[in-house]
Order: structure tokens, then sequence, then C-alpha cells
């Protein structure tokens, strides 16, 4: 209802003022805010994906406001040098012509607002108004709930998508009706239909998700609803995504609204979005699981503690002549070729990206439990939360935790906390074991300043486990001596050698590697890029 009225209320006050600056003025605004529109969403995209991974999941929301505030200012600022008289209609013609450019200009630019503010990182619903969201009454698809009176996200979509197959046509690029067809639905609200009501990560940089087999299964019957012949035929997308993708770090969440396949039918006169109605993913023991999307509780994710996600998206053919894109939570997708298969034979051949290739331990220093242990702790630091000045923390019924940071910190033993006050570890998320590996200088069987003489600097540094799954550190523990300092970052990582602090020559510097594994993960090397440079066997049980 907010919404609903504020729509309205704005519409009707721009009307109102350029019915009040005359026929000839209004015009002029109108033909700015076109502009301005048309411009904002040619660069929009380019611009919002090259900036996901400095501005996050606000860039789509951040680019598109600023481009059409600023195009809107630059047309408004030359049009006023350029045309800086007006011309004299009677006063009922700038009232009524006046006032219908004004009511245009304000469709318009509410519905650039709309969409623009649809596309932050928030609530799956725009001040209580929910537009297309998934539905449990739709088996957990997406389906329109609710309309605006004056739909005006619609009407500005419709408006440019039919400019850009006529007079503002692209030279080499596809029209906007036939490239983002359903933008005012993703707006409102599709793409803030994330894990938690919204709270999940609704976006991905580039670099976060990799295109894997695509296939089409002519053969493919899906369950019949409501007593209707069942329909046939599927497409089936796999894609990895790594641990940028994940929510703060700890896991993958997609939903059903979040991933789509556009393409075209009829000859290429029609556009079509359809999204996923299953998907398939790893499960416990290493094995795939096909899944529905029949539930608005139902995400694909990846396994506790694993660092990447491999999921088979299978999507309904039925309509599609052809597919031009994949989009999953914003970002647009360029797709192979599609594999006419077995889409459940392709699912079962799947082979996870998370592992690597298996190593032999031969001639591998042994670790001992001083070298590799389970437990979640700040130790040798002591720390309140009124002292963790760059640390993230989160808080729940056992204590407080680390979720991400970084800082320097006076060792335990320099002040008291009490126990309400003291920071417990690291966040672990349900399912897994936090993992400390010692790397001191001269001490640790993995001597970290030792290897560095011999291993290169961006070689990666990981836990390797009985199933050839590898695990790179979420952050460490330095003790410098006088002062501790933690780094913890699930989402960034320590990955490669470099990235660990050098340890001084004179012995009183300890450093340890800080690792997120599955509980019952049976840990078998240290890797530093293709070299075993240590043997374990460490099964984690997620006791600390």
């Amino acid at each position: 209802m907010i919404l609903q009225a504020l729509v309205i209320t704005f519409i009707g006050l721009i009307a109102y003022w350029w019915a009040n600056q005359g026929a000839f003025s209004a015009l002029l605004h109108l033909t700015c805010v076109i502009l301005a529109g048309a411009m904002t969403l040619a660069f929009w995209e380019p611009i919002s994906v090259a900036l996901l991974s400095k501005l996050g999941d606000h860039t789509w929301s951040v680019v598109f406001l600023g481009l059409f505030a600023g195009f809107l200012l630059v047309f408004r600022v030359a049009f006023d040098r350029l045309v800086p008289g007006n011309l004299n209609f009677p006063q009922w013609v700038n009232y009524v012509v006046g006032g219908t450019f004004g009511a245009m200009a304000g469709v318009l630019t509410v519905g650039m607002l709309i969409i623009g503010m649809g596309f932050t990182q928030s609530l799956n619903s725009l001040m209580e108004f929910y537009g297309m969201t998934r539905l449990a009454e739709e088996r957990g698809q997406p389906f329109k709930s609710e309309s605006l009176w004056v739909p005006a996200h619609e009407i500005t979509t419709g408006f440019f998508g039919l400019l850009s197959a006529g007079s503002l046509s692209p030279v080499t690029a596809t029209p906007l009706k036939k490239y983002y067809p359903d933008l005012a639905n993703t707006a409102l609200s599709l793409h803030r239909d994330s894990w938690g009501s919204g709270r999940g990560k609704t976006s991905v940089a580039p670099s976060s998700v990799q295109v894997g087999s695509f296939g089409y299964d002519p053969n493919f019957e899906w369950d019949a609803v409501g007593g209707a012949s069942p329909e046939v035929g599927a497409y089936s997308l796999r894609l990895t995504f790594d641990v940028t993708a994940f929510d703060r770090g700890q896991g993958l969440t997609l939903s059903a609204a979040q991933a789509k396949l556009i393409g075209q039918s009829n000859g290429g006169r029609a556009a079509v979005v359809t999204h996923p109605r299953k998907y398939a993913e790893e499960v416990a023991g290493g094995d795939r699981g096909t899944f529905d999307f029949d539930s608005i509780q139902n995400y694909a994710t990846n396994p506790a503690g694993q660092q990447s996600a491999d999921v088979d998206l299978i999507f309904p053919a039925a309509g599609l002549d052809r597919v031009d894109f994949a989009m999953v939570k914003g970002l647009r997708l360029k797709l192979p070729q599609p594999t006419v298969v077995s889409i459940g034979e392709l699912v079962a051949a799947a082979e996870s990206e998370s592992r690597v290739a298996a190593m032999s331990s031969d001639g591998a220093p042994e670790l001992s439990s001083s070298d590799l242990a389970e437990g979640n702790s700040l130790q040798p630091l002591q720390l309140g939360i009124n002292q963790a000045s760059g640390l993230t923390l989160v808080e729940d019924k056992k204590g407080n935790w680390v979720e991400s940071g970084k800082g320097k910190y006076k060792k335990a033993g320099t002040f008291s906390v009490s126990r309400s006050q003291r920071i417990n570890g690291f966040v672990q998320p349900p399912g897994t074991a936090i993992v400390r590996l010692d790397l001191t200088r001269g001490q640790a069987t993995v001597d970290l300043e030792e290897l560095r003489k011999q291993l290169a600097p961006g070689a990666r540094v990981r836990l390797v486990d009985a199933d050839n799954r590898a695990y790179s550190a979420t952050g460490y523990v330095w003790d410098m001596g006088t002062e501790v300092q933690l780094m913890y970052d699930p989402v960034g990582l320590v990955e490669e050698l470099r990235s660990f602090p050098g340890l001084s020559s004179g012995g009183t510097q300890k450093l340890w590697a800080v690792f997120v594994v599955p509980i019952g993960a049976t840990l078998k090397q240290v890797r530093i890029g293709d070299t075993v440079v240590g043997a374990a066997e460490l099964t984690t049980k997620g006791e600390n």
C-alpha cells in the first residue's frame, strides 16, 4: 500500500509541476527523461559487471540510479543552454498538454526509480510490495501475486523495449525487449527473492561462476500437474561457483527465481524466459542427487565446508525455439551450443570441480597432532568484544565469534576478559570443523619460511582429504611476540604462499593457518602448489 500511494503521488506531483512550467518545457523534460533512460539501459549492465567485484550486491542498484541521475542532469543542463527560451501557449494548452507530457515523464521517472531500487540487496518485498516472487501455492515457482495500480516499471520497460526494436534499436546488439524481456519482474521482485526472504546474496561476479556443460534432452518427461499431459523436453546447465559467490563465504544459496534461460520462440518474434524446476547437487558420500524447486524453502547449495559448488539447473524446454543466454543472480552468461544428451546421464557423470588430482604422500614428512589439530579458538590470544576493532563479530547462544576481519591485538595475560565479553573463536558454519595448521619457522613440520625458498610465491597452500578435495585457509593467527594478528576472510581466503606473513628468524614468532572443512573429512595431505609437503591422518569431528 505504501509503494502504491508513493507511485501515484510522485507521478501526480511531476505532472502538476510541468503543467505549470508550460507545454514546451514539459516536452523538453520528457525528451530528457527518454534520452537519460535509454542511455542508462545501454550502459547499465556492462558498467555493473565491471564493478561487481568491488561494490558487491548493491552494484546493480547503485549503477542504475547513478547513471539515470547523471544522464538526466547532463541532458537537462544541455537543453537549458541550447533552448534557453520558452514558447507561449494558451494557459489551457499548458495545463492539458504540459500536464500530459509531465505525467508521461513522471511515469518513466518513477519507473526507472522503481527498477533501480528493485535491484538493491534487500528484503524480497519493496515497501511491503512483492510483485513477482516464488510462491508456495505455485510449487515454489515464480508467480506474479500483485500489481501496482499504476505499473510504472512495466510501462517503462515496455516503452524502452519498444524503442529498442524501433527508432533506438542498437546497430549490433540484441534489442532490450529480447535481451532483458522480464526486467520489470526481475526488479519487482525476482532479483531479491533469495535465501532468508532477501537476506541471501543477490549477485555474483563473472569470476565467481563458470559455465560447464549445457545439454538438451528432447525426451525428458516432467511430472504431470493437475491432470494435464506432462511436458516433454528439458535443458540442463551445469555451473560451478567459487567461495566468493557464497553467502558471507559460508555456502551457496540459489533459488529458482535467481536463475533463468532467455531465448526466443515463434521464429524469433517473441522472447521467452524460463526458470529452473529441478536442480542436481552433490550429497553426502560424493554422489549427486536431483531435487525439485517445488518449495520456497528449496535452494541449490553445496555440501558443508566445501569451497566450491557444482550445480546442475534443469529447465523446461517447452516454448523455447532457441536459447540465447542464461542469467544467474543478475549476471548474464554466454552458453555453448547445447549437446543432445540424456540429462540423467549428464548429471550422473558429472565430476566435482573441487577435487584435485591424486598425489602420493611417499617421502612427505608425517604431521603430528601438534602440527595439524582440530580446534576453534583464538589462542594464544584472549580478546573481548570491546577490543575487537577491525573484526566483524556475530553472537549466538554459545558466545561471540569472528565472522571476518583483520587486526593486531595484545596477547592474553595483559588484561582479563569476562566470559560474556570474550570472543570464543571463528564462525563455524553448521556441518563444519575448524582445523589449525602450524606453520611456525624452525619448529613446525611444515616450515613455511623454509618452503618459501623452494616454491613459487603464487603456489596455493591447501589441505587435501581422502576424496582428493582441497581446502584453502580462511585465515591465520600470527603470534608476533607481544601482539597477535588475526586475519579471517571466508570469502577472499588465504590461498597463496605469499599471502601468509613472513616470520622473523629470532624464533619468537608463531603462525597457524585456519581452515574450515566438513565434519567427517579425513585430511591426508598438506600441499603447496603441486608439492606434497606433509602427510596427515586427521578425521574431523566438529566438536570444537
